[in-house]
């Protein structure tokens, strides 16, 4: 939604969440949720290297902890073996 309202763009760089996170982070910040920190999915570790059938994937989201300055980091998991993210046709690939 917030692509067709605010007519924001998707990051074409790792380094950065892209203007419809950006927004999309604020509500989150008013709802004291995490914050997604990337705007494109990693392989989890153990998954690059591994001969199982299933490769994880996962997104980054980060909170801070109070006032200690101290930051949680969450991680949103899936299976890109069926859910997708491991091919070239992927919506937000990075190029």
């Amino acid at each position: 939604m917030d692509h067709v309202l605010e007519n924001s763009e998707d990051s074409s760089s790792r380094s950065e969440v892209g203007e419809c996170e950006e927004h999309v982070n604020q509500m989150r910040q008013e709802c004291n949720l995490p914050l997604r920190a990337d705007y494109f999915h990693s392989l989890f570790p153990v998954a690059a290297d591994n001969e199982f059938t299933t490769k994880l994937v996962r997104l980054s989201f980060v909170q801070e902890n109070g006032g200690s300055g101290k930051k949680k980091r969450y991680w949103v998991m899936w299976d890109a073996t069926v859910v997708g993210g491991l091919d070239d046709r992927s919506i937000a690939t990075l190029r």
